[in-house]
């Protein structure tokens, strides 16, 4: 498999997560979005063998549907079985990768700046607006009894998660105020796979 990203994409950060989380081999394909080297600036694009796809959680959900099937991939799933909770998950994840995650991603940001000629303080304005509202949402949901966002095990909306508060933590953004998704996010922090994210974050491929 091939992964195209950018270490600072939270959406790339999503699939190494999931990758890493289910033991498959992959190779990293580094795109600078910065630069512009990759033209509408989205990312991640995955291709597996004849298979070309985009937009990260159709991604995860192929690896966690299609290789667990297989029987090639460890059989920890990403979404519970039990549908009440299944729905919480995506529930979760879609407020990330649909609400939050669309209006605050640097080809938004920087369309910001270059057509409306916004200052650099309302930029951060904006973005702590738009983070503000979709994490009070989210620590609504969240149970001061689980480790996790939904029961103790790792699932789809961890995965989402967890970029997502790199993100906000480099933008300076104070997360005082939601002690349930920190709560998550330093759980995760002491799982492999999401600490080499971390470090992919901060340092690159």
């Amino acid at each position: 498999m091939k992964l195209h990203g950018y270490h600072k994409s939270s959406a790339t950060l999503r699939v190494i997560i999931a990758l890493e989380l289910k033991k498959l081999d992959y190779e990293v394909i580094a795109v600078n979005l910065k630069t512009n080297e990759q033209g509408d600036m989205l990312v991640p694009i995955l291709e597996d063998k004849d298979k070309i796809m985009t937009q990260s959680l159709s991604i995860i959900e192929y690896l966690d549907e299609w290789y667990t099937h297989l029987g090639t991939a460890q059989r920890k799933r990403f979404l519970p079985i039990y549908i009440p909770e299944k729905i919480k998950v995506r529930e979760l994840a879609h407020i990330i990768a649909c609400d939050i995650h669309p209006i605050d991603n640097l080809r938004v940001l920087k369309y910001l700046q270059n057509n409306f000629n916004i200052t650099e303080d309302e930029k951060i304005e904006w973005y702590h607006h738009w983070i503000h509202k979709g994490f009070r949402k989210i620590e609504e949901h969240l149970s001061r009894d689980s480790k996790f966002c939904v029961g103790n095990k790792i699932t789809l909306a961890d995965i989402v998660l967890v970029p997502q508060v790199f993100d906000v933590k480099e933008h300076k953004c104070s997360l005082k105020q939601y002690p349930n998704i920190m709560k998550v996010y330093k759980n995760c922090l002491k799982i492999k796979e999401f600490k080499k994210a971390e470090k992919i974050f901060k340092k690159g491929f």
